[in-house]
């Protein structure tokens, strides 16, 4: 199924013409028209399974782009196709033709976007290294050295319920992850068969392990695992690691990666998002200025609270601008409901290179605060060293959504955020410089635990689907006449049926699982598992 699923996600998003020798091309975000509305969703069934324990529904935004268009696009030698986002219906192209051009080429289009359009101000990302050597006495027996940085936020608390991180699919996004395939402190992943998927966005292909390293210093504060020396956040997580980034340049088609390796995420069925990549200039001029902020300028702060509209817990770092010019959170970290976070020493002090609020419309920045000071993590060598920079600080804080989704696997990623807000230490008085200030995992796996009333989507909308399992005879009951048709699909995502009555007769059909989507509304809709025997 693994293999499948990521055959369709190569073949519907990263389709590209190879024809074209794009000098001085621009990247374009070419919206597309409508989709075809009896695609299977571009879900695997873990991510289905995640919509269903959350009562999340689905909608056209879930469905894969149209392939026709794709297929269309891909035969114009001067244009290459980048990625394809279903999410905004668009596909990513590079070509060196005017929008004009495209929309003539294309009738059908939408419109075109040009990522990153504002000039801005910002100075240069500057990221803090501290390589300074570890001493004996910060080892602890069963942390290690990340005894700390673990304690600091209550996540040993978490760990001693039983709550790692465990069936918790994590993505993690960044700039490479030099030797992560071959380091000891990450065996565990390997040996028990917890590194999901891998891709590297900018080259497309799997060559994560032979670029930058930040990307695997960011995965061992999560995943690293080495008896007596090393435990990481929530190190029994399962893990898909994603490059984005690349550091020979900062480009607007580091955002367009960063896009499609979201989409990316929730179709392999991710719970929670780390990323620890932000954005405020480009190379040439381009970039964001401080109006910019408001969570909804910049695409991938606006895809960003998207994901956790689709249940996902996106956790990212404020940034590293507060001792320059700059200042302020970088972009997706000004995004609305997602989890900005930024840097502490071990005494629990705002570290005075990490990022500070408001955002341009006034909400506060950083969401909370992790230690990002001398946070103790994996070298390329395997040795265990010190650095400095919200971007360590935030996969701290994704470690406590992970172990929260594994608590509380019904609960969606913006009701893990906002009770990790809220167990902060500075909840009841937040500001620009801490948020809601440090985190403490067990009072937010406390505030969890109250009770839930929501009802689930059948039982919110009346349906009942009988008997599951079933040998042939199936009745599915709505509370409404539906204006669109039910359809069932095959485990493949191959439509079996579609009809407007209540009595379906598989028996003719093989043992197995099947995916009966059912409408909600006119945009929405749900897929329920049956099980035929």
């Amino acid at each position: 199924m693994r293999l499948s699923f990521l055959f369709l996600f190569a073949a519907s998003t990263l389709l590209h013409s190879i024809k074209a020798n794009c000098q001085q091309s621009s990247v374009w975000l070419l919206l597309l028209d409508a989709k075809q509305s009896a695609a299977f969703p571009a879900l695997s069934a873990q991510a289905l399974e995640n919509r269903l324990a959350q009562n999340i529904p689905l909608d056209e935004s879930d469905l894969p782009v149209n392939p026709d268009r794709i297929l269309e696009i891909s035969r114009v030698d001067s244009i290459r196709i980048i990625g394809s986002l279903r999410w905004l219906n668009a596909a990513i192209i590079e070509t060196p033709l005017h929008p004009k051009q495209l929309t003539q080429l294309f009738p059908w289009s939408r419109g075109v976007i040009k990522p990153a359009q504002r000039r801005g101000l910002a100075s240069i990302p500057n990221p803090q290294p501290n390589p300074n050597d570890l001493s004996p006495n910060q080892i602890s027996a069963d942390y290690g050295f990340a005894q700390v940085q673990t304690e600091q936020v209550g996540l040993d608390c978490l760990h001693d319920q039983g709550y790692t991180g465990e069936n918790v699919i994590v993505s993690i996004l960044d700039s490479g992850f030099r030797n992560a395939d071959v380091l000891t402190a990450f065996d565990s992943v390997r040996l028990q068969n917890r590194l999901l998927a891998v891709y590297d966005f900018v080259n497309q292909d799997l060559g994560i392990y032979d670029e930058d390293n930040h990307g695997m210093q960011v995965y061992s504060v999560m995943a690293a695992r080495r008896n007596g020396q090393y435990k990481g956040a929530s190190w029994k997580s399962t893990f898909a690691l994603g490059r984005t980034e690349t550091i020979f340049s900062e480009t607007a088609a580091e955002e367009s990666n960063w896009l499609l390796g979201m989409e990316w995420a929730d179709s392999l069925g991710a719970r929670v998002i780390q990323s620890s990549l932000g954005y405020n200039r480009f190379d040439g001029g381009l970039g964001y200025s401080y109006a910019d902020l408001d969570g909804k300028t910049a695409l991938i702060s606006r895809t960003a609270s998207m994901a956790v509209q689709k249940g996902i817990a996106v956790v990212v770092s404020a940034g590293n601008e507060g001792s320059n010019s700059w200042m302020f959170v970088t972009v997706p970290a000004d995004a609305d409901s997602i989890l900005a976070v930024g840097s502490v020493d071990n005494t629990g002090d705002r570290s005075g290179f990490s990022s500070i609020g408001p955002t341009a419309d006034g909400r506060i920045k950083p969401d909370v605060m992790a230690m990002g000071e001398s946070t103790a993590l994996y070298s390329t060598s395997g040795m265990i060293t010190n650095s400095s920079g919200t971007s360590f600080a935030a996969p701290i804080v994704a470690g406590i959504t992970a172990c929260l989704s594994q608590a509380h696997p019904s609960r969606t990623g913006f009701e893990i955020i906002e009770a990790i807000r809220k167990s902060g230490d500075r909840a009841l008085n937040p500001n620009n410089q801490y948020g809601y200030g440090i985190p403490n995992a067990c009072k937010a796996d406390s505030l969890l635990r109250i009770a839930s009333t929501a009802k689930n989507l059948l039982e919110q909308y009346q349906i009942q689907v009988f008997p599951n399992p079933t040998q042939g005879e199936l009745t599915i009951l709505t509370s409404e006449s539906l204006t669109e048709p039910i359809r069932i699909y095959d485990l493949q995502g191959k439509l079996k049926i579609e009809t407007h009555q209540s009595q379906v007769n598989i028996q003719d059909w093989p043992n197995g699982i099947y995916w009966i989507r059912i409408p909600l509304t006119e945009q929405k809709f749900t897929f329920y598992k049956l099980i035929k025997n």
